[in-house]
Order: C-alpha cells, then sequence, then structure tokens
C-alpha cells in the first residue's frame, strides 16, 4: 500500500510530462498572434508555473528540446538553481549547445537576462524569476528582437 508522500511522488511523476507537454503548447500558441488578420511572430512567451509545482519537472524537458535544434547559437538558461545535468542528459539534452548563466536567487536578474536576449549569441533564452511584469515583458521583447531570439520567461505564482 502507497503511503501519502509516495502516492504524491508518483502523481507528480506522472503530471511532469503533461505540464512539460502543456507548457510548450502555451509558448507554440503565443508565438503566433493575429495582428489586423496578420500573422505576427512574438519574441517572447511567459510561462507561469504554480508554485507548488517542481519547477524542473516542467524546465528540464524545455531545456532538452530546445537544445536539440539545430542552430549555430546556444540555448542560454538564465538561472538561480543547481542545475541537475544528469537529469538534462536523460532526457536527451544536447548540453554542448546550452550555455548557463547562474544569478544569485536575491538579486534581480533582469538585467541580465535583457544582455542574454539582445547580444544576438543566443537562439534561445529561457529564464526564471519570481516575477515578471508588463513592462518587463515589453522591454525583453524588444531585447529579443535586437538579438533575433526567442525568448521563454519563467516564473512562480
Amino acid at each position: 500500500m502507497m503511503n501519502t508522500a509516495t502516492a504524491h511522488n508518483a502523481s507528480v511523476a506522472a503530471n511532469s510530462h503533461i505540464h512539460s507537454a502543456y507548457a510548450m503548447q502555451s509558448i507554440n500558441s503565443e508565438l503566433r498572434r493575429s495582428d489586423n488578420g496578420r500573422a505576427k511572430t512574438r519574441a517572447v512567451s511567459e510561462v507561469i508555473i504554480p508554485s507548488f509545482t517542481d519547477n524542473s519537472t516542467i524546465i528540464s524537458p524545455i531545456i532538452a528540446s530546445l537544445t536539440q535544434q539545430t542552430s549555430d547559437r546556444w540555448t542560454t538558461w538564465v538561472t538561480s538553481r543547481v542545475v541537475n545535468k544528469t537529469l538534462l542528459e536523460s532526457l536527451g539534452a544536447n548540453l554542448s549547445r546550452l550555455r548557463i548563466v547562474h544569478v544569485n536567487a536575491n538579486d534581480d536578474a533582469r538585467w541580465v537576462i535583457w544582455q542574454a536576449l539582445a547580444q544576438g549569441n543566443s537562439h534561445n533564452v529561457i529564464a526564471e524569476q519570481t516575477c515578471f511584469d508588463a513592462c518587463d515583458i515589453e522591454a525583453m521583447e524588444v531585447a529579443a528582437t535586437e538579438g533575433k531570439c526567442h525568448g521563454i520567461l519563467i516564473s512562480c505564482k
């Protein structure tokens, strides 16, 4: 018989791929929006993850998928977490295409994220922060357009 903790862990593991698929679907749907009947490509997508969810079960499959893309530029991950490279490899991540930028969890990483988006040496920039407001997202959109990359801004609420 399963105890409550084991049942919860099994439920979280089973749902992690569902959450990842939903997050990727949300990202893909954000890429195309109608602007007076014309298709408009967005440079930045925001993914909001429930605060009770283990972020790595959602973020790691996204990172793995993005590092498999063929590009001569990096997939950059701006994070304050300790990265589980074994998990990423088990999900098929190409670690030679991944640049990890560590930031202090207590610091405001917006400038680092903006720089990663604007520099033009990343194909994708995935960034985690407690929250992003509308001004942040607009500034990141401008930076991503300048850097010709796509940004994925991840926050927990």
